[in-house]
């Protein structure tokens, strides 16, 4: 997993392009704050994450097709 910065606004809820590095992420937020005077713009890094998986393989190789 690659870390990940997202910009967050708290009074929209909006968040959506991620950000490789902290300093883009911060560059984001202050142009947006200069765009939306008296609005909070807040960094967010990914610190972990979780995925489901439905379906697993486990290949046995016998040398021989089964049939």
């Amino acid at each position: 997993m690659n870390l990940c910065f997202y910009v967050y606004n708290p009074t929209t809820g909006y968040t959506k392009f991620p950000h490789k590095n902290r300093e883009s992420a911060e560059l984001e937020a202050a142009r947006l704050a200069r765009e939306n005077p008296g609005q909070k713009f807040q960094v967010l890094a990914v610190i972990s994450q979780c995925i489901k998986n439905d379906v697993t393989w486990e290949r046995v190789d016998s040398g021989e097709i089964p049939f």
